[in-house]
């Protein structure tokens, strides 16, 4: 309840001095009128600022990323332990006949569709 009657408070002094009129103007109007320019000014300043850092990202980002090839990886599997490359190009066929049922049950489950 404190921190409402605290924020009310500063609220209304701060309004009032806002509306003192110095000059035939508020004091509000004054502020404004010499915030304004330089308001604009640092706007166009940081924009410009900003557009120059995104356009030299840009460039570097091109630079280093699209000419990076990737790093070739030897295979450490010994050759004892790798597969003859005849079998591994060759095509695989089944080690025994199916039957026809299992045929039939190999079907449905390949023409069934995915619940992902």
């Amino acid at each position: 309840m404190s921190f409402l009657l605290k924020f009310l408070s500063y609220f209304i002094l701060s309004f009032a001095i806002l509306c003192i009129p110095i000059e035939k103007q508020r004091t509000f109007d004054l502020i404004y009128d010499f915030a304004v320019p330089k308001a604009k000014k640092i706007i166009k300043s940081f924009k410009k600022d900003a557009l120059e850092n995104i356009r030299i990202g840009k460039k570097l980002g091109k630079k280093y990323l699209l000419n990076v090839e990737p790093a070739q990886i030897e295979d450490s599997v010994s050759n004892s332990h790798a597969a003859p490359q005849t079998y591994l190009n060759s095509e695989m066929e089944p080690m025994e006949e199916y039957t026809a049922e299992e045929k039939e049950i190999l079907k449905k489950i390949l023409e069934e569709p995915r619940k992902d």
